[in-house]
């Protein structure tokens, strides 16, 4: 009898999850537990099993629902995240099993390296998109078209993600919402750089020209990426390692310790020391569980950079990962350079388009202090435009404030004050070449050190493994 209600219960909600998504994905949690509580209770397995199989089928009934073409319910959404949710912790406990052999090791790291080419195709496929959307938005600007329908026009003539992104864009624009939020609403994982200097476009008056200069950048990548770099095979480095790691084990499991055996019994004596250093490193990744360990800092580290990348920062309430993530790279000696330049780029840029459009200095300041900057040069930003509100100098006050001198440069000029948009400029291609600059050289710096890194690692490995051989033939060369 209970058995022929679970199964009732799993038809009805494969129903519900196709018609009425919102009420299945509220009541299921409530209804599923109940009737797993039951079973296990009773210790009745067939309706235990229809049971476990509620939650998957409403789920996939839920992604196969009907809904308009330009709004994804949030029900579709809360399914297909959880499904990823559930798939990911199945694929970590089936990769966790698998290391425990050596053979399902290798399968673990092919597809582990599967995974990665997957999330490369990722990335470049959505910055293929973002380049699409905004190129689509600013010739349709230039064109003096009807924006809304525009964009709706140009998603006719393409498939796929972009075009139901354009829709998306067009239906938020013709119900009212400026551009800046249309492309929040409709591209959720559009750059909040981007976002954030539209949004500050429209409040000066300039989006034509901010699409512009959002043009010119992504076009300034997409010809940077196809110049001449360092080859970075991350994927080789990984795989030596990888490789070299699972060699390691076994021989320190099944051939070293029989090494050891045959030099105490013949001379007393002990391993070399690196011997042993390797064989207690491997001990404990095979033996004391540092497998897991290792298995589960990969892991953790996987999710926050998937979330990270996933979810566009939002500059004017940044989330707790984002505020964390600028305070460590504020602090640390190399990437604070990084961080201090682009800040101070997004700022340069921001001010010339700000005062070009009429703005006073502390109009452009702080429209300034929304962009998508450094949380920790955010804090200048707010004590620069108190000390402009006082009545200080522009210049002294960004001095005081701990901001670059050439930007406090561009503000001296007193005697000739047209002079500073043309400094700004220049500051701004001088900001940019000069960033570029320093990531090529951090580039072609990392790579050959990270190549001796792991050279030095394998050196170490086959010293320790050939000098326990060295001196089992140098022990029983002496004893004949």
């Amino acid at each position: 009898m209970f058995l022929t209600i679970t199964i009732f219960i799993l038809t009805l909600y494969v129903f519900l999850g196709f018609k009425t998504p919102r009420f299945a994905i509220i009541t299921l949690p409530i209804v599923g537990s109940i009737l797993i509580i039951i079973a296990a209770g009773h210790e009745l397995f067939a309706p235990l099993i229809v049971s476990l199989c509620i939650f998957p089928a409403t789920l996939i009934s839920i992604l196969f629902m009907r809904h308009e073409d330009d709004v994804i319910p949030w029900p579709k959404k809360w399914a297909k995240s959880i499904i990823i949710i559930i798939l990911s912790l199945l694929s970590l406990v089936a990769f966790s099993i698998a290391v425990s052999s050596l053979a399902g090791a290798y399968i673990g790291v092919f597809m582990a390296i599967l995974i990665g080419f997957w999330i490369g195709v990722n990335v470049t496929q959505r910055n293929a998109t973002i380049a699409f959307v905004i190129s689509t938005i600013g010739a349709s600007m230039r064109q003096n078209l009807p924006l809304p329908m525009a964009l709706r026009s140009a998603s006719e003539n393409i498939k796929y993600k972009p075009s139901e992104i354009l829709r998306q864009i067009s239906k938020w624009l013709i119900e009212g919402y400026s551009l800046s939020e249309s492309i929040k609403r409709g591209f959720r994982k559009c750059p909040a750089r981007i976002t954030a200097l539209i949004e500050a476009g429209e409040k000066a008056g300039q989006v034509p020209q901010i699409m512009e200069s959002i043009e010119k950048d992504l076009l300034e990548k997409a010809i940077d990426n196809k110049r001449i770099k360092p080859a970075y095979p991350a994927s080789y480095f990984i795989v030596v390692l990888t490789i070299m790691a699972l060699m390691v084990i076994g021989l320190s499991v099944g051939v070293l310790p029989k090494f050891n055996v045959v030099i105490r019994e013949i001379a007393g004596g002990n391993m070399p020391k690196s011997t042993r250093i390797l064989m207690t490193i491997a001990n404990y990744i095979y033996f004391g569980y540092g497998w897991l360990v290792i298995i589960g800092i990969i892991f953790l580290a996987a999710v926050i950079y998937v979330s990270v990348k996933s979810r566009p920062r939002r500059p004017g309430k940044p989330r707790l990962l984002s505020r964390i993530g600028d305070f460590i790279k504020w602090h640390l000696p190399i990437l604070h350079w990084f961080e201090n330049n682009y800040s101070t780029l997004q700022v340069v840029e921001g001010l010339r388009i700000f005062l070009n459009a009429g703005n006073t200095i502390n109009e452009a300041v702080r429209n300034t202090i929304n962009l998508d900057i450094n949380g920790c040069f955010r804090k200048r930003l707010k004590k620069w435009l108190e000390k402009i509100e006082k009545g200080d100098d522009v210049a002294d006050a960004a001095r005081q404030c701990g901001l670059a001198s050439s930007l406090s440069w561009a503000f001296e000029q007193q005697s000739n004050p047209e002079n500073t948009l043309p400094v700004l400029e220049m500051l701004e291609s001088v900001y940019r070449s000069n960033y570029s600059y320093k990531v090529n050289l951090a580039r072609f710096i990392l790579l050959p050190c990270t190549t001796i890194c792991l050279g030095l690692i394998v050196g170490f490995v086959d010293y320790a493994i050939f000098s326990a051989i060295v001196s089992i033939i140098y022990l029983c060369a002496g004893l004949v």
